[in-house]
């Protein structure tokens, strides 16, 4: 769908992306709030990690991801996928959180996997 609609502003790509999810996630947020297990203790920490994780984390890597998506082969841009949960094991370890072995393991066949499909596939990636 990305590849087909790649004229069309990235922004709003990334936006429909967004609503979609909101579309599916809501239904679950609902039966939380009717069920009593939804809470929410606003305070200035909270606001700074919502604006953090939505807008830089999640919106702005979903604009790039996004906009590389409509400018490769759907092979190439779906692998980088699976790099999502090894880069963000590789902050935490920077950030001092304990290794694991297993997810260790997980994140290098994460790479390992990444750096195979891109070396198998040189010559259709474009010029940047």
């Amino acid at each position: 769908m990305l590849r087909a609609r790649r004229d069309e502003d990235v922004l709003v790509l990334a936006a429909a992306t967004c609503l979609w999810g909101l579309m599916f996630l809501l239904p679950w947020q609902l039966w939380e709030i009717v069920t009593g297990r939804a809470s929410l203790h606003v305070d200035a920490a909270l606001v700074t990690a919502i604006l953090y994780l939505g807008v830089l984390a999640s919106g702005g890597t979903l604009l790039l991801w996004t906009y590389g998506a409509t400018r490769v082969p759907v092979t190439v841009a779906a692998v980088f996928l699976a790099l999502i949960p090894a880069v963000g094991y590789a902050v935490a370890a920077l950030t001092g959180e304990a290794l694991d072995l297993g997810k260790t393991i997980g994140c290098v066949l994460a790479l390992a996997g990444t750096l195979l499909v891109i070396a198998a596939a040189p010559s259709r990636l474009p010029k940047v």
